[in-house]
């Protein structure tokens, strides 16, 4: 007959063996780390891991984009004290009108208004702690051209304008700090201080295809800590930076009539 202490044993090696399967499934398919909710706890024992794994409160999977964007309006309607993101293209500085039609083809909300919202809303405890990396990335002209042309010709001189303005007005706030650098498309993510959300494309001009929200407190710092890495190896500068952007952005005037 076993003991107590030999049955707690055997119950903390099952326990154990599954972690690793799961662990092996998650790194091995893609659909596994759909299916399975990792929860990487630093320190944790397997109990709390579990209970974690089971209640999912650390990571979440997304089964849309409208379910993500609703999620990334909430966390920036939450008035977050720091804010990282990687974004295609400066889709937060379109005019209203772009964004609606927009959200109207796509039947859901958009997260590039309540993005400048909260750029606009920005205090100065948080100066130093907003940063966007703006890919300016051909799936950026994919989105305003395909599958069809979210501005018309005749639209262009004052979709240019009206983007150059919004801008300007946020530059005046001098809150944020960006930089322009195409980091790649296999991984970005946006991380607050309470959320490190990472969505996916298989190829540079594609939709965004999968989708998480991470709540674990080792996973944001470290996707935090990575981002600064790259962004202070990228930024060239704020006078360089905005002109590089404004270049960028008159340069559409041509390529959204190609």
């Amino acid at each position: 007959m076993m003991t107590e202490d030999g049955q707690v044993k055997t119950r903390k090696k099952g326990k154990r063996e599954i972690m690793e399967f799961i662990s092996r499934k998650y790194k091995e398919s893609p659909l596994a780390r759909a299916i399975v909710i990792k929860i990487p706890v630093i320190g944790a024992s397997i109990d709390e891991y579990f209970k974690a794994l089971v209640e999912r409160k650390l990571e979440r999977f997304f089964h849309g984009k409208g379910e993500y964007n609703e999620e990334v309006i909430k966390e920036l309607e939450s008035h977050p004290n720091s804010l990282r993101a990687i974004v295609m293209g400066p889709y937060f500085l379109h005019p209203k009108w772009v964004i609606d039609r927009r959200s109207e083809r796509e039947d859901r909300r958009s997260f590039s208004r309540p993005l400048r919202t909260y750029l606009e809303g920005i205090t100065p405890k948080s100066e130093g702690k907003v940063r966007l990396i703006i890919r300016n990335s051909p799936r950026y002209l994919d989105y305003l051209k395909k599958p069809k042309p979210l501005v018309k010709s005749e639209e262009v001189p004052d979709f240019i304008h009206e983007m150059i303005t919004n801008f300007d007005n946020l530059l005046k706030l001098g809150t944020f700090s960006f930089c322009c650098a195409d980091v790649g498309y296999y991984e970005n993510v946006i991380i607050t201080e309470k959320s490190c959300f990472v969505y996916n494309r298989k190829t540079e001009v594609t939709p965004i295809e999968s989708f998480y929200q991470s709540k674990d407190p080792n996973k944001i710092e470290i996707e935090s800590a990575h981002f600064d890495e790259v962004f202070n190896a990228n930024y060239k500068g704020r006078d360089n930076e905005i002109a590089s952007l404004k270049q960028f952005i008159m340069s559409l005037e041509q390529r959204l009539k190609e």
